[in-house]
């Protein structure tokens, strides 16, 4: 199973986010959020509504995502909301033709979150004008 939440602001799209069931894991993916909307809240909403979803509908009992190695600031934003790392890296996917690094030797970091079983129920997302 594997779900797409989009958040727009009329026509513009704000933010995606992924969820894919692996068994009882959510592993979280496809996550962007526009740069000029980044910071205020945008990637928050995104990432709680996809938890709670993911808990609610599929009755998960932990969430996965990966993070490039150089992104200190990505590996802090997601340790504020309960992920730590696992122990897991893995190698830049290259072969998905997702560009190529800008960093010798980056590495996917596989970040962990158990699910809280007082995660709340997920509200609707806005809708589109």
């Amino acid at each position: 199973d594997s779900v797409y939440f989009v958040l727009k602001d009329g026509h513009r799209l704000l933010g995606c986010i992924n969820i894919e069931l692996h068994g009882h894991t959510a592993h979280i993916g496809s996550f962007a959020v526009a740069p000029d909307t980044q910071g205020l809240g945008v990637g928050s909403k995104l990432l709680q509504h996809a938890e709670s979803y993911s808990q609610s509908y599929y009755k998960v009992d932990a969430f996965i995502l990966s993070v490039l190695t150089a992104r200190k600031e990505l590996i802090s934003y997601y340790q504020r909301r309960g992920y730590a790392e696992n122990g897991l890296t893995h190698p830049y996917p290259i072969h998905l033709n997702v560009g190529t690094p800008i960093v010798e030797g980056i590495e996917l970091v596989e970040l962990h979150k158990p699910v809280s079983r007082n995660m709340p129920l997920p509200k609707p997302l806005p809708q589109e004008n």
